[in-house]
């Protein structure tokens, strides 16, 4: 039976899931599932069985972890190079084509970084930051606010 439902998981206006399924429920499960992944930060496919869904769903899971996510302090919150690397893995398979470019000016305890993202060889992000951290943030925010218009 084909895939009739699809559905699309945002966060911030950020895709972080995308499931397909024959029922609405199913399409809606898979997403989270993705969900749960790129908020957690799991890199491998046996996640869910060494965390097992002792409170619900992935839906379920990935709203407790949205909640915890938002009263998080500030520093926590960004995963924007996280998110964009997840979302090449998702749309295209892979990440490789993503390269980074990291240049700090200034004195070594003070000084600035200047972070620009490429995918393909083609600049899509830039920034600067007090910290490499930040600057790659906003790079990778700046990179899938781009690709969010594709």
């Amino acid at each position: 039976m084909p895939d009739d439902w699809v559905v699309i998981a945002y966060y911030k206006k950020i895709e972080y899931g995308r499931g397909t399924g024959s029922t609405r429920d199913d399409a809606a499960e898979q997403a989270a599932q993705q969900v749960l992944v790129a908020l957690r930060g799991d890199s491998d496919d046996n996640s869910d069985q060494e965390r097992p869904h002792a409170n619900g769903t992935a839906a379920d899971q990935a709203m407790q972890l949205s909640d915890t996510l938002n009263s998080a302090p500030e520093p926590y919150k960004s995963h924007f190079k996280m998110t964009l690397n997840n979302w090449l893995q998702g749309r295209y398979g892979t990440s490789k084509h993503l390269t980074w470019d990291e240049n700090h000016t200034g004195p070594a305890d003070s000084g600035s970084w200047e972070v620009i993202a490429y995918i393909n060889d083609i600049e899509f992000g830039r920034a600067i930051g007090s910290t490499r951290y930040d600057a790659a943030e906003s790079a990778a925010e700046k990179v899938l606010l781009v690709l969010r218009n594709y």
